[in-house]
């Protein structure tokens, strides 16, 4: 009864500041930045636990990034469906709060299309949506169709394992964001890399689904290696970086390492923006190191627990495979910090809040320090 008060609580929050910016959404300045900073403290509400915590990071981040009321009202509604998706015990309710989520990503992608580029984006986000509408309609009949045979609407079945690998955008999966990540602005591709993974993992981690995730990330860790090592542009080398990491994720989150696997996805996803948002090379540079495992950075304590983990596991083969592709992932994020040097860094339109964007990222990522070290 409590948890209910406690989600009605939040949503009342959020429903009175989107009211109160849809009456005054002609205001923009200093006014549209109070709202930000407005849904932000509504959405402390929602933070019970470490994912949580890391997704109200995420989406804080992401906040400040965009220009105008209604960027920052969808980004908050799918923040809201993410939040959903974390605590649905059943098919339906995963199901509802994923389409929630695309939609609301594709409006979001709509908004902040660039000039010269709306045409394209436009289409990465139909054909994002049709391709999430395909998936998500086969999963809603297989789970139906399951209903239907035994009466009970569990969560915990191979269509739905395969509903959330495809959500989460791993081999062979990942395809279908190509496209999309070329063609949106460089705040809603952190916002698609970081945003809908989150809820998917803390799923997956939940589940009683078998030792499937181990070769469904190991498949992922090589694929993504190789094609980062391979690839010659940016955006396509965090792509493959994030389909490696997210593979790297996977072979201990179903081994009983959920508080490693969820220590090293805050370092990354927070080293993430560090990428995506920072005007500064230098910051770019630095963020990229840590998600390579360079010493003294803190990605180095995070990929140093997983392989920790992994060795502890006693499978020899799975370590020497994720120290390899590993190797191969470093090579890129080398290449990847020579392409940020020879590319100039894109112009922002406004940096409302960039320079406090840079200390919270900072802040933050080195505020895990105590998570990490007390494993």
């Amino acid at each position: 009864m409590w948890e209910n008060l406690w989600y009605l609580d939040i949503l009342i929050n959020i429903l009175i500041i989107t009211i109160f910016g849809l009456v005054n959404c002609s205001v923009s300045g200093s006014s549209s930045y109070d709202l930000k900073g407005c849904f932000i403290i509504a959405m402390i509400g929602g933070v019970y636990d470490i994912p949580s915590a890391i997704l109200w990071c995420l989406a804080s981040l992401s906040i400040l990034n965009f220009n105008g009321f209604f960027s920052s009202m969808f980004l908050v509604f799918a923040w809201v469906s993410n939040l959903f998706a974390m605590q649905s015990l059943n098919f339906l309710g995963i199901y509802l709060a994923f389409e929630m989520q695309s939609l609301c990503l594709l409006v979001l992608g709509k908004i902040t299309a660039h000039e010269n580029q709306r045409w394209f984006a436009y289409r990465g986000l139909l054909k994002y949506l049709v391709i999430s509408l395909i998936a998500g309609s086969i999963f809603i009949f297989y789970a139906s169709n399951s209903y239907l045979q035994a009466g009970i609407m569990v969560s915990d079945s191979l269509v739905t394992y395969v509903f959330l690998l495809f959500k989460l955008g791993i081999a062979p999966f990942h395809m279908y964001t190509l496209e999309l990540f070329s063609v949106v602005s460089r705040h809603v591709a952190f916002v698609f890399a970081t945003l809908p993974k989150l809820s998917v993992l803390y799923l997956i981690a939940n589940s009683n689904i078998g030792s499937e995730c181990v070769w469904w990330g190991l498949i992922s860790l090589w694929l993504g290696s190789v094609s980062q090592y391979q690839s010659v542009f940016v955006r396509s080398i965090l792509l493959y970086s994030s389909v490696a990491e997210i593979g790297l994720v996977l072979l201990v989150l179903q081994e009983g390492f959920s508080w490693e696997a969820f220590s090293w996805v805050s370092i990354y996803f927070l080293s993430l923006s560090g990428v995506w948002h920072a005007d500064s090379k230098f910051v770019s540079a630095i963020s990229i190191a840590s998600i390579a495992g360079l010493p003294p950075f803190l990605g180095f304590i995070g990929k140093a627990q997983i392989l920790k983990s992994l060795v502890s596991i006693n499978l020899g083969v799975l370590v020497f495979s994720s120290l390899l592709a590993a190797t191969i992932s470093f090579v890129g994020y080398l290449r990847l910090i020579r392409l940020l040097y020879l590319v100039a860094p894109a112009k922002s339109k406004s940096n409302t809040g960039s320079s406090f964007l840079t200390w919270s990222t900072w802040l933050l990522t080195v505020g895990t320090l105590p998570m990490v070290y007390s494993v």
